[in-house]
């Protein structure tokens, strides 16, 4: 199966997805939160992939893919939608720089080109529990800016799953106010900033008790914990 340095596929080893495709087209065309679901190796990052980048060779929209696999907190999530925004050009020098030199430790430096891993470290440096929701916010907010663009977040059942257990693998009732907090701050975030961009679709892995054999694309309209 061809492979584009990561767990998903391109080019021919990518089809019979035209249907799921178009309709999560349409609704990054209408600004609308989506929700994709589906049983684990079923294609889900393939197929936002595929998305985003159609998008991006028709002209519609630019657009960010945020992997939160390795995110353990809502710093660590807003971090890399802050580190994965400077990938596009004129957000980066137009405003996301200048949001990103004030986050960072007064001993770091940012450079004037487009960043790589050492920033990705030096800027979560900047981020942490007390300050997530206001820089994140601003963030969005420079990302909504910049024009229209499509944001996919992959991977956020594994940070809610994170999020909700203690060191004992349970639920706790701590967990449980963090991932309110978390989830309900990104679905604001998302409907403040829908009049102007991002689009967002997350791209996010379902449990294993879903039976559907093909990918599930559902428009976000419910609570929170439904993303």
């Amino acid at each position: 199966m061809q492979k584009a340095g990561g767990n998903w596929v391109v080019g021919d080893r990518f089809f019979d997805r035209e249907a799921e495709l178009e309709a999560l087209a349409e609704r990054v065309r209408e600004g609308t939160h989506t929700l994709l679901t589906a049983q684990r190796r079923m294609g889900k990052t393939s197929l936002v992939r595929e998305l985003l980048r159609r998008l991006e060779d028709s002209g519609q929209c630019e657009t960010i893919f945020v992997d939160l696999e390795s995110a353990a907190t809502p710093a660590d999530a807003v971090a890399e939608i802050a580190f994965q925004a400077t990938a596009v050009q004129h957000i980066w020098k137009g405003r996301i720089r200048h949001l990103l030199a004030r986050a960072r430790p007064p001993d770091t430096e940012l450079s004037g080109r487009i960043p790589g891993t050492d920033l990705k470290v030096k800027l979560r440096a900047g981020f942490n529990a007390g300050n997530w929701r206001h820089k994140g916010n601003r963030i969005l907010a420079a990302v909504a800016r910049g024009g229209r663009v499509a944001l996919a977040l992959d991977e956020l059942p594994i940070l809610v799953n994170r999020l909700l257990k203690g060191n004992d693998h349970r639920i706790t009732k701590e967990g449980r106010r963090a991932t309110d907090e978390f989830l309900s701050w990104l679905r604001k975030s998302g409907q403040e900033h829908r009049a102007r961009s991002p689009s967002s679709c997350p791209a996010a892995s379902a449990s294993n008790r879903s039976s559907n054999r093909r990918v599930s694309v559902r428009t976000q309209t419910s609570s929170p914990r439904s993303i």
